[in-house]
């Protein structure tokens, strides 16, 4: 990660929120996009919610709590092999004042659409919240 961020050189980055649109549902599928479908993916980065539970996304959605962040976990899927399963969400979220924002993966041909973010418990979901996840990738294959 060090080599995409020193002398203040960043990947093309590309930002996706998953939205809680069911409080009942357990796991909610990445949106298909055609920016991120087929990307090699070197970094991704999870926004935690503050205390006062105000951050929201560009949409105006608020970000998922810690409570709920602390039951969730990301799954994705590239060249349709699961290459990140069960990852939790705290291990990728970063807190606002870190100096360290994104976590280095290597993920080659990405397939959003069967890529998902799993929550092991549903008591705590608040309706139209979501998870907002932040990719850092090299290149933009289109699809096939």
């Amino acid at each position: 990660m060090e080599k995409y961020i020193s002398g203040n050189f960043l990947p093309y980055t590309y930002t996706i929120s998953v939205k809680i649109d069911n409080v009942t549902k357990q796991r909610f599928f990445l949106p298909d996009d055609d920016i991120l479908r087929g990307a090699e993916i070197v970094g991704l980065a999870i926004r935690r919610n503050n205390d006062q539970k105000d951050f929201q996304d560009r949409n105006g959605d608020t970000l998922i709590p810690d409570t709920v962040m602390g039951v969730a976990f990301l799954e994705l899927e590239a060249n349709l092999v699961d290459v990140l399963q069960s990852i939790p969400l705290d291990y990728l979220a970063f807190d606002a004042n870190s100096d360290s924002k994104f976590t280095a993966i290597n993920l080659n041909g990405f397939t959003p659409s069967r890529s998902s973010v799993y929550f092991a418990d549903v008591t705590n979901f608040t309706l139209n919240e979501v998870v907002e996840i932040t990719f850092l990738y090299n290149s933009y294959q289109p699809s096939r």
